[in-house]
């Protein structure tokens, strides 16, 4: 087995052992939820494009709790060559938990990996550069109708490594889920529009995530969709996208 593959299974074995070790808590401490969904997709994009991966992926993220508590661990891998793309933890906390009206706030510690490609005794060698970020976050949420939400999201995050050092990120989202569309199908989406800034360069977006869900089914389809209105960060695309296949286990 090759570097890139024994890496893979390392992080898949991680996720493996994650999930089995939620089950375990989820049973000893009655956290009263627990989910985890495995995605593959054609494109893996992120909001910040710079950390966009631009080519298939595999994502796994899980999400356990109680109360107001949550973990949500992520691990994403590129899989035209097995190498990792981000590996991250949000910790979450609703301040404020009301019919109408929550108030959440967070932490996020990750790890973002850029393959980068230099010359060593007259050959080519491709190195994986790790860029280690903290972020904290806060987001209003209000309930309009049961199936209906809109908020704003704010993030703040520091990067320590070589690459962006300070990032700002506010949004304007809504999300209408589980509208029934026959027996069989339901259909939810999240649409967004944020300013992006890092360092001295800024940016603004749409985004939207639209996802095909099955009755009775723990697979599902999902598009998500961003493009770029106005931007100093590069890359200057119209529009990106791409579609996925999740695996759902709760």
């Amino acid at each position: 087995m090759n570097r890139e593959g024994l890496l893979f299974l390392m992080l898949s074995l991680c996720f493996a052992f994650s999930v089995r070790g939620q089950i375990e808590v989820t049973q000893e401490l009655a956290i009263d939820r627990f989910l985890a969904e495995i995605e593959v997709t054609n494109n893996g994009i992120s909001p910040i494009p710079a950390f966009s991966l631009g080519e298939p992926a595999l994502i796994m993220t899980s999400n356990f709790g109680k109360n107001r508590f949550s973990v949500e661990p992520m691990i994403a891998i590129s899989m035209k060559n097995i190498k990792p793309w981000s590996v991250g933890v949000f910790a979450r906390y609703n301040l404020v938990e009301q019919d109408y009206f929550t108030l959440r706030v967070g932490v996020n510690p990750s790890v973002n990996f850029q393959v980068e490609n230099y010359m060593q005794d007259g050959k080519e060698v491709e190195l994986i550069q790790s860029r280690r970020y903290f972020g904290a976050e806060i987001a209003p949420i209000f309930t309009v109708m049961k199936k209906w939400r809109v908020g704003f999201y704010y993030l703040r995050a520091n990067g320590f490594d070589e690459g962006p050092k300070n990032g700002h990120f506010f949004g304007f989202n809504t999300s209408i889920s589980r509208v029934r569309l026959s027996r069989y199908f339901y259909f939810s989406m999240v649409p967004q529009i944020f300013h992006l800034r890092i360092d001295d360069s800024e940016g603004y977006y749409a985004s939207a995530r639209l996802s095909l869900h099955f009755s009775d089914s723990p697979f599902s389809l999902a598009s998500t969709l961003n493009h770029s209105l106005k931007t100093e960060l590069g890359p200057d695309y119209d529009l990106t996208w791409n579609l996925s296949l999740i695996y759902r286990m709760d």
